[in-house]
């Protein structure tokens, strides 16, 4: 089964929900790549991560999240501040995973 399109009947998924689907479908697909401040060439600095490497991370930062601050119960907001990187996404979902939104600052 393709995995390079969304299908209609994913229109209502939660991206979450979306990103683990994927990851346990295709796990090393990539999802996305980045360059890491600091490195002057591509070579030296490109990052690449799979889908199942970013659920993951979303999962291992939502039951941190979880453990910290326990579910939560009204969407309450968090606050997020740090560079604006792949965190900002793993940040996000693993939020909305345990009932909350994420509020980002640069």
């Amino acid at each position: 089964m393709p995995h390079n399109s969304i299908k209609k009947e994913d229109d209502d998924i939660l991206l979450p929900t979306l990103i683990d689907d994927r990851a346990n479908a295709v796990p090393d697909r990539l999802y996305c790549a980045y360059i890491e401040p600091g490195h002057a060439s591509v070579e030296d600095g490109l990052r690449k991560v799979t889908y199942g490497h970013f659920a993951n991370s979303v999962n291992r930062c939502a039951w941190w999240l979880e453990k910290e601050l326990g579910k939560g119960q009204n969407f309450e907001t968090l606050a997020y501040v740090g560079p604006s990187d792949i965190r900002y996404a793993i940040m996000t979902l693993a939020a909305v995973k345990i009932g909350y939104k994420v509020r980002l600052f640069k």
